[in-house]
């Protein structure tokens, strides 16, 4: 039997919803950036108060840098947890061919 244990979460702990992710590194290599984006959305309005359209964009949400090593782990463990995901729900499939394509996926 596995004994599972709970995860204390410190007192600065936030958890967020993001919509997409850019990965990136510095020159040097040091260190891996994730950063996790958002939608933010805005509703337009006329003089009238109408509605008059809605303007949106990604914004920054959570940035989360990674020792090499630890983006590894991280990387084995994503593709093990995508991998039983998708053998209990069906292949996750990227639409190509549309804005934000890293990030827009669909269900089969």
């Amino acid at each position: 039997m596995i004994e599972r244990r709970g995860v204390k979460r410190s007192e600065d702990f936030v958890e967020k919803l993001a919509t997409a992710v850019v990965v990136s590194y510095p020159n040097d290599g040091s260190v891996i950036v994730v950063d996790f984006l958002k939608p933010a959305m805005e509703i337009m309005v006329d003089e009238r108060g109408g509605i008059a359209g809605i303007r949106g964009e990604l914004e920054l949400a959570a940035r989360v840098i990674l020792p090499p090593i630890v983006c590894k782990r991280l990387l084995i463990a994503l593709k093990n947890t995508v991998e039983k995901y998708e053998s209990e729900f069906g292949e996750i499939r990227i639409e190509r061919g549309t804005p934000g394509q890293e990030s827009g996926a669909t269900m089969s």
